[in-house]
């Protein structure tokens, strides 16, 4: 379920989400690597619990802002995070877990730490829901939008987690001309594109990339 853009819990995107993820049985692991601030995660799972959610946020898998040398931005500091997930592939931690809410932030930070990693691989087998905030919601996509390249002004496309053909892009009310960038990708990829206001939403069924219902308080485009 890919949720466009900033976490207003009371808004119809995660209200909708967290109705979904009631109805599971098994609890949510909340992944905050695409954000660098160190309570990332913190609101998220103080709603699911009030709401009767069992949750838990992901241990070590993020690089907190701050660091002089800015190593939340360089993705080959990620590589050591992905390689202790690797190691430590400890899928009987996990064993309850059934669904996955990904927070905001950038999402290369998530492909860098999850694309391809054998732990994610082994967890989509006994996930039933997946939601996501803003980069949440783009790592979601086989091909994702990386970033806009500042030289060129091209979008940057990179694997993501492949969970949709469909290209997640967000935050398109506030910045309009990210439709242009979308229009871009389409044509030169042949790649439809869904296009995410921020407080609006989009739920997917990812076996068939058919979208099963839309919501929120902005209108979303497809491309």
């Amino acid at each position: 379920m890919p949720y466009g853009g900033g976490v207003e819990y009371a808004d119809a995107p995660f209200a909708i989400f967290m109705e979904q993820a009631k109805v599971i049985d098994g609890k949510v692991l909340i992944i905050p690597t695409a954000s660098a601030q160190p309570d990332a995660g913190q609101d998220t799972k103080t709603t699911l619990e009030n709401y009767g959610i069992p949750c838990s946020i992901m241990p070590g898998v993020q690089i907190i802002k701050g660091n002089p040398d800015k190593l939340e931005n360089n993705m080959d500091n990620y590589l050591p995070l992905r390689q202790t997930i690797e190691a430590n592939d400890d899928q009987e931690s996990y064993k309850d877990v059934k669904t996955i809410w990904f927070c905001g932030g950038k999402q290369r930070r998530i492909a860098a730490v999850f694309v391809n990693n054998p732990f994610w691989l082994n967890l989509l087998e006994q996930l039933e829901l997946v939601g996501g905030t803003s980069a949440g919601a783009s790592i979601m996509s086989a091909q994702m939008i990386a970033y806009t390249d500042p030289k060129t002004n091209q979008p940057v496309m990179q694997e993501g987690l492949g969970l949709t053909q469909w290209v997640i892009d967000q935050h398109i009310d506030e910045m309009p001309h990210r439709l242009n960038r979308d229009k871009i990708i389409h044509k030169n990829t042949k790649l439809n594109v869904i296009a995410l206001p921020t407080n609006s939403g989009v739920i997917i069924e990812f076996d068939t990339d058919e979208i099963i219902k839309t919501f929120g308080q902005d209108p979303i485009y497809t491309i």
